[in-house]
Formats: structure tokens, C-alpha cells, sequence
């Protein structure tokens, strides 16, 4: 009989030789199943990483090069561990299938190449990882339910809470020295989270939902100059005749040139709808002082004789501003084309957060100039800069909070997202996902490039949040949005 232990991670053919003397991994080639058994007769412990494939018949195999190693699991359950870091200690006599003896998650195997004294540095944290690899382990025990897979998710959650106190307890020089650690950990216990245990973002809806996107689609408009056939903005409905849209859309026009145009859409086989437009009798407010990038927009009867709020929704505001990674949608008209819906977008950088929300945001930000592209040190240094001196600390009820306003936006209070919008979608509104209230407008964004960056600080879009729309209003006039009969919730 041949013992040996294997370390599975679901990287495709790759070959991961653990030595202790080189104190890292050392990557080779995939081994064939010829060169894995010689491999077992002259090593009695043997880690590498190799592809785990669930089979047509529901059975678990090792796979190599040129064939497959099915493991017998009748003793514990592996297949939640697909594509996840876990040691399996297999017995084999000559021939195939091995039998697993034993099975230990390795939820964050960098954590592990730490030395102990390393480890010793961050108390907690290490305290937290072992609680977390044996939540996991209880999960593989054949006959485990729920109770143990909750148990491993709360403690997946814990890690994550400890990695951030640790972090934020430290000063600017530990941070310097020793935080790259955390950060590493972060990451590591977020995808552990993503892969294993499915927390994601993209949220799952009822049907009904989308019936409630379609019609709040209905409140958003195009503006655009009279004479002209595509629109320069958009624009909501927030009340029966008024359009809030962007300050910057109507600085150069007079009211008299303008008009607000509905039903600028195009149905499923792409036939144009009927528009309905009308024309902007004033411009109410131009924004606030300081600059605030939104106005509101009187509109005037149609050819009709009606005003929007008789045939159109008005949107309602919403006084509870989204949270981070929350979800949001937007409703514009992107380079001056027909209305469209940009879905599953999310809150990347909410405007406001409290200090334990702050640091989570941050140790994201660094992983994300880690594991980009090489850049140079100056730009990344530049960067993180930038994202330290957009969110401002501020005191509220005795508490500490940071409040995003983009140095990149022109000091604009903000909500950053990732809705994928163009030109001509300034004005867009924008609504959360869930309560389907108007959060804020779209006013700037990463321009179109080329670049292979996933959402975050290096590319998002700005969005005004729509709370200091309320505020600079009733700063402005007490009582204004009541008066105008406007939905708040």
C-alpha cells in the first residue's frame, strides 16, 4: 500500500511541487499518470496542485496529463471543495481508484507559508483562520447539513472582520511594513467567500421586478435642443412638471431652446415608439452653492395640452443612500441613442461610510493595484493618494464617518459604480435595485478605453447622490419639495 498526499486547487494542469527547503512553491509542468506513479514509489508525502473534475456520474477524479485518478469518497464529502485549496491524503494499492482517508481545507494557504512568527504578529487573525479550517472541515464530514455550513460561513465573515480591526488599528509606518499581509489575506478570504460559500453580487430577482424597472423607465427622459434630432442629456421625472437632470447639460442654454422628450425607445423588433414631447418653460435651479452638478427643469404643456406627470410616473426620491456593493440600475440614453436600462450595476464607493466600512474599502483598493497590471510605483502611489484625500473624515451623533467627494470629479459628493455608461447619459437617473427609489444622477466616468481593468478605483462612474440634491434645495428653500408634492422615501 502507497500513501501519499495531494493538494487539489483547480488550476488547470498546473503542478504545484511544495519543498520546504526552497520555503515556496515551486511551479512545473503537468505530470503524466506514468511520471505520478514513480512519483509515489520514491516519496512517501507529495503536495501538488492539479485539475478536480466532478465526473458525468457524479463521482470526484485527480486529472493529469493523460488520464484520470477517481477517488473513491465514501468517507467524506468533497465535492463542495471543487476548485477550492484542500489536502487529501489518499490510499492506493496498485491499481486505481484511491480512497481518501482524510481530507484538511486549506482556506488561506498563503496564511500558511507565514512563518509562526509572522503569524504571531497578527493574534487574531491567526486565531480566526484555525476557527475557519475547522468550520470547513466539519463541512466535509459525510452527513453534514446546513448547521455546519452556516457555522463555516460565520467564521469565513469573522476572518474577514479581524483582518480589517487588525488593519485599522495599525499606524501609517505599520501599514507600510507589515500591511501588505492583511491585504494578501483580504483577498484571499473574499474569493474563499465568492467560491465556497457563493457570496456574490449578482443578485437573483422575481420576475415582477423587471415589470418594476420598466416602468420607472418610463419616468427618465431625453433632453435635447430644439431643431436637433439626438439628445445632448437625460433626464427623471420627479414631479407632474419637473425634470431633474445635470447642472453641466443646461449651462450654455436658454430654457426657451430646450425640450424634454419621452418614449424615446424602441420596442423588441426595434420600431420606434411614438414620442411625446415638451418643451422647458424655465429652469428652476441651477444647482447649489457650492457647485452642486444638478438643476430642475419646469416643463410646459405638450401640442396636446398635457404635462408629463399626466401620462408619465414621477420618480421617488430616496432618503436612504446605497451601501457599499449594493445593487443599482440607471435609465439613459447613451450617446444620444434610444432609452436603455444599464443593469447590475453596483455601489463600488458609496458617498457615505463609517470607519470599519472605510478600512474594508481601502485594504480593496490596494488589492486591486496589486493585482492589476505592472504600472509604474509613481502612478499607483498617485492613485491611492487620491482615494485617501476624495473621502473626507468627518464627525456625525460622535461617530466617525468618511464622505466620497471625488478629487478625480471635481470635488463633487459621489457615489462611484460600475454602470458601464457612455456620453449622452449624463442626467441618467439612477435607482437602487431593490426599493426602486431614485438614489442620484449620473454626472461623470472612466472614459472608454482599451485597458483590461475590472471596475473599481482606477475606472468607475460618479453619481450625485440625491440626498445633497434634497439638502441644497431646502437649504435654498425650506419646504420647496413638499410644496411640489415630490415623493420621498
Amino acid at each position: 500500500m502507497r500513501r501519499c498526499s495531494l493538494l487539489y486547487a483547480g488550476v488547470t494542469g498546473a503542478l504545484l511541487i511544495v519543498a520546504p527547503d526552497f520555503g515556496y512553491a515551486q511551479a512545473v509542468s503537468p505530470m503524466s499518470t506514468a511520471d505520478f506513479e514513480r512519483t509515489l514509489l520514491q516519496t512517501r508525502q507529495l503536495k501538488m496542485t492539479t485539475t478536480l473534475s466532478k465526473q458525468s456520474d457524479g463521482r470526484v477524479a485527480l486529472r493529469t496529463q493523460d488520464g484520470i485518478i477517481e477517488l473513491d469518497t465514501k468517507l467524506v464529502d468533497i465535492t463542495r471543495f471543487v476548485n477550492l485549496p484542500v489536502e487529501v491524503k489518499v490510499e492506493q494499492l496498485n491499481d486505481f481508484p484511491a480512497t481518501v482517508t482524510e481530507v484538511k481545507p486549506r482556506p488561506s494557504p498563503t496564511w500558511e507559508m507565514l512563518s509562526l512568527q509572522e503569524r504571531r504578529i497578527f493574534p487574531e487573525v491567526d486565531a480566526a483562520q484555525n476557527r475557519l479550517k475547522l468550520a470547513m472541515g466539519r463541512t466535509l464530514i459525510r452527513g453534514s447539513g446546513s448547521a455546519e455550513f452556516l457555522t463555516a460561513q460565520n467564521a469565513a465573515g469573522e476572518l474577514e472582520r479581524k483582518i480589517t480591526d487588525s488593519y485599522a488599528s495599525m499606524d501609517a509606518a505599520s501599514r507600510r511594513l507589515r500591511g501588505r499581509t492583511l491585504i494578501d489575506q483580504h483577498a484571499e478570504v473574499r474569493r474563499l467567500q465568492r467560491d465556497f460559500f457563493r457570496k456574490d453580487y449578482n443578485e437573483r430577482y422575481a420576475p415582477e421586478t423587471y415589470q418594476r424597472i420598466y416602468a420607472n423607465t418610463r419616468g427618465a427622459s431625453a433632453l435635447r435642443l430644439k431643431g436637433e434630432d439626438l439628445p445632448l442629456c437625460s433626464g427623471v421625472l420627479i414631479a407632474k412638471h419637473l425634470v431633474l437632470t445635470n447642472r453641466h447639460c443646461v449651462t450654455h442654454a436658454d430654457a426657451t431652446q430646450m425640450e424634454v422628450v419621452f418614449d424615446y425607445e424602441e420596442d423588441l423588433q426595434g420600431k420606434r415608439m411614438n414620442q411625446r414631447i415638451f418643451p422647458v418653460s424655465h429652469i428652476r435651479f441651477r444647482g447649489g452653492e457650492p457647485f452642486l452638478d444638478f438643476a430642475i427643469l419646469e416643463v410646459g404643456r405638450d401640442s396636446n395640452g398635457a404635462i408629463p406627470g399626466e401620462i408619465y410616473p414621477p420618480q421617488c426620491l430616496s432618503i436612504s443612500p446605497p451601501k457599499h456593493m449594493e445593487a443599482i440600475y440607471v435609465v439613459g440614453f447613451p450617446l444620444g441613442q434610444p432609452r436603455v436600462v444599464h443593469d447590475n450595476a453596483h455601489v463600488y464607493f458609496p458617498f457615505q461610510v463609517n470607519s470599519n466600512e472605510y478600512v474594508r474599502i481601502e485594504i480593496s483598493v490596494r488589492e486591486e493595484f496589486k493585482s492589476g497590471p505592472e504600472e509604474d510605483q509613481s502612478y499607483i502611489d498617485g492613485k491611492l493618494r487620491e482615494f485617501i484625500d476624495s473621502y473626507k473624515p468627518r464627525m456625525e451623533n460622535g461617530a466617525l464617518v468618511y464622505e466620497y467627494y471625488s478629487e478625480r470629479f471635481g470635488d463633487q459628493p459621489t457615489i462611484g459604480v460600475d454602470s458601464d455608461t457612455y456620453a449622452g447619459n449624463s442626467g441618467s437617473p439612477a435607482f437602487h435595485r431593490r426599493t426602486h427609489a431614485l438614489v442620484g444622477l449620473l454626472f461623470d466616468g472612466h472614459r472608454t478605453s482599451n485597458e483590461p481593468w475590472a471596475p473599481g478605483w482606477r475606472t468607475h462612474e460618479a453619481i450625485l447622490p440625491v440626498l445633497k440634491i434634497i439638502e441644497a434645495m431646502n437649504a435654498q428653500e425650506p419646504g420647496w419639495f413638499a410644496s411640489q408634492e415630490i415623493c420621498m422615501r
